[in-house]
Parts: structure tokens; sequence; C-alpha cells
């Protein structure tokens, strides 16, 4: 089953600059709406350029066997994301060495 996010709550300080953020990285188109400050976000599909936007890469994407891939990275509000891109054809790169562990 391959779906889309359809909610999360991302904590910030500033709107503008987060939403710009994940457009840019994402793609995603972000609309200001209702009385209170709230800025939803339609989700995209192109691939990440975290860094090229202002954010940090914590753990680059590496493989879970059977599952997909998995990545974290900082937004510009310092907020830890974690991704997981479903794949089931992921195996680990290379043999493993029974030696390392």
């Amino acid at each position: 089953m391959t779906s889309r996010v359809i909610h999360f709550d991302i904590p910030v300080d500033d709107p503008a600059r987060a939403g710009a953020f994940y457009a840019s990285v994402f793609d995603w188109t972000i609309t200001p709406w209702g009385p209170i400050p709230y800025w939803p976000m339609t989700t995209g599909t192109k691939p990440a350029r975290v860094t090229a936007a202002g954010g940090t890469v914590v753990a680059a994407r590496m493989p879970i066997p059977t599952i997909g891939w998995t990545a974290r990275f900082r937004d510009c509000e310092g907020n830890l994301i974690g991704l997981i891109q479903a794949d089931p054809s992921v195996t680990l790169p290379g043999p493993l060495d029974p030696s390392d562990g």
C-alpha cells in the first residue's frame, strides 16, 4: 500500500519561513487558512533538497531491507523530521562481514 500522509503537525516559530522551506524541499503548496494562524500544506512528490533550503541532514538516506528507505533531517525551524519511503525491493548494499559484529 502506498498512500500519502494526510495530516501532521510541525511546530514552527516563523510559518512563512517554514512554509518556504517545505515548498522548496518537497514542492508542497502552503496556503494560510482560517481565522487563526493555520498553514495547511498540500504534499507533493518531488525529492528532498534539504540543505539547499536551509535545513541540515542528520542521517542520510539508508536502506531498511524489505521495507524501503529512511532518512532524518532538521528543518529551518530546528525540528527533527524522519522520513520513510516504501520500497519492499530494498536490500542491504553488499554482503555483511560477520567479523564486524
